[in-house]
């Protein structure tokens, strides 16, 4: 008897957090359609890159806009005003009045420029792996398929899933990590 109610408790639990998964699935693809419905997605990041010899860090605006990404560097000083534009299967870097065709985007996130556009993918489109709570119920994560070696995790408010935090990971080391700030839809 002890045994079997052991294993009724057990299942109960069970099915309780895939009750929970589910619901924060819905939820994130509730507000996922907010996102896609808007005309404009932007936030601000603090970026950090693993080079791996140094860390690279710097601040972003990524801008999100009929099909074309923008991201402009905020900060180091030095490097501020450089414009990444992806969209069409190209991308050009500007600086200035200058543009430079650097061909194919690719996928490759592993500069910030490039991660700051694999975030705003994932939000929009990319394929959602799994979904937990963290924070005691404060955060919901997310991870996001990017290619077989290569994932997006973020991390939401769960109250509203406005983006906080995220990391891409490539061969299980995360290469790229960022806080999240000034995030709008318009």
């Amino acid at each position: 008897m002890k045994r079997l109610l052991s294993v009724l408790l057990m299942t109960a639990l069970v099915l309780s957090g895939c009750g929970e998964s589910v619901k924060l699935r819905e939820n994130f693809e509730e507000a996922r359609g907010r996102w896609c419905g808007a005309e404009e997605i932007s936030f601000a990041a603090d970026m950090e890159a693993d080079l791996g010899d140094s860390i690279f860090s710097c601040g972003v605006l990524c801008t999100v806009c009929g099909g074309e990404t923008v991201i402009e560097l905020t900060s180091p000083e030095n490097i501020a005003g450089i414009r990444a534009r992806l969209g069409d299967g190209e991308t050009r870097l500007e600086y200035d009045g200058l543009i430079l065709a650097l061909g194919d985007a690719g996928q490759d996130g592993s500069s910030p420029l490039g991660a700051a556009a694999v975030f705003a993918e994932s939000l929009l489109e990319g394929h959602l792996t799994g979904i937990w709570t963290e924070e005691e119920g404060s955060l919901a994560a997310a991870d996001f398929y990017v290619s077989e070696t290569e994932y997006a995790r973020l991390w939401f408010e769960r109250e509203n899933f406005v983006p906080v935090h995220a990391e891409l990971v490539q061969e299980g080391q995360v290469v790229v990590k960022c806080s999240i700030t000034n995030f709008t839809k318009e």
